[in-house]
């Protein structure tokens, strides 16, 4: 499902007995409209979700519908050729976006959870704002798997996933429309996407601390994250207090394919900061 036909319809629930139900909506944060997926629960506390660039939103949907049973969830869709009129394609150009819709939406307090591309951006709001009560990084993106040495690591991985009964292949097997959508995001805008990608390497995760608690939680055979000493330091150096796991077995992408599994680790962290 690309943007515009997102747009269409409103998200149904996937998950048999769940309660909450998530509406698709509009609004304008500075000179840019956003859409979101929002999911109220009375006196819940507030959730910032923030999915991969180059999927769907909805791809994640039964991992927010396990956040929405404990918080009022909120994920704009920005991270994908066609869900902006004029797309971004470097980390602080999406960050700046996310801060108008922060402001737009009127969230005063919140916890952050971002995917991949999503958490980079994630740590780079937290940075520039106060509101974040705890953020949740999975599976960012780190420079060093991108280029020569990403590559190589890359390669090495893909036969273990290859091997593996849980890894990206066999995710991508049980959940093809995932598939789909990454090919339907490059094939639309093949110069954004690239652009996109290459500016990742210019990430950096040290920086100021941040008073709020945090989480890195990242997957064994995720060939864009390296676990290499400079990222763990600058990270351990961004939080007055981090706490890190790690999944064995799993890809990159591993929070679509099992998100209960995804939404059990990230309601463990969230709800000992509340």
């Amino acid at each position: 499902m690309g943007a515009e036909e997102e747009s269409q319809n409103d998200p149904q629930s996937s998950r048999e007995g769940n309660s909450a139900s998530f509406a698709l909506e509009n609004i304008s944060a500075g000179e840019t409209q956003v859409r979101y997926l929002r999911s109220y629960r009375v006196g819940a506390p507030e959730l910032l979700f923030l999915h991969g660039y180059g999927s769907r939103l909805q791809s994640y949907l039964p991992l927010l519908e396990y956040l929405s049973d404990s918080y009022s969830v909120t994920a704009p869709l920005i991270f994908g050729v066609g869900y902006l009129e004029q797309q971004p394609h470097t980390y602080r150009a999406f960050a700046e976006i996310l801060r108008n819709f922060i402001q737009a939406t009127g969230l005063e307090s919140y916890h952050l959870v971002g995917h991949s591309y999503g958490a980079n951006v994630a740590l780079l709001s937290a940075r520039s704002s106060d509101r974040a009560r705890s953020v949740a990084l999975i599976n960012p993106v780190v420079p060093g798997s991108i280029g020569l040495r990403g590559v190589s690591r890359g390669v090495r991985l893909l036969f273990k996933d290859a091997l593996s009964g849980e890894g990206e292949l066999q995710g991508i097997l049980s959940n093809p429309e995932i598939g789909v959508a990454y090919a339907r995001n490059f094939f639309a805008m093949p110069g954004t996407f690239a652009r996109t990608t290459l500016s990742m390497g210019d990430f950096r995760f040290d920086g100021p601390e941040l008073p709020c608690p945090g989480m890195l939680l990242y997957s064994e055979m995720d060939a864009l994250f390296d676990p290499d000493g400079s990222c763990l330091k600058g990270l351990t150096a961004s939080f007055r207090r981090l706490s890190i796991e790690r999944v064995n077995g799993k890809s990159h992408n591993w929070v679509m394919y099992y998100p209960e599994l995804a939404a059990s680790k990230t309601l463990a962290f969230l709800n000992a900061q509340v």
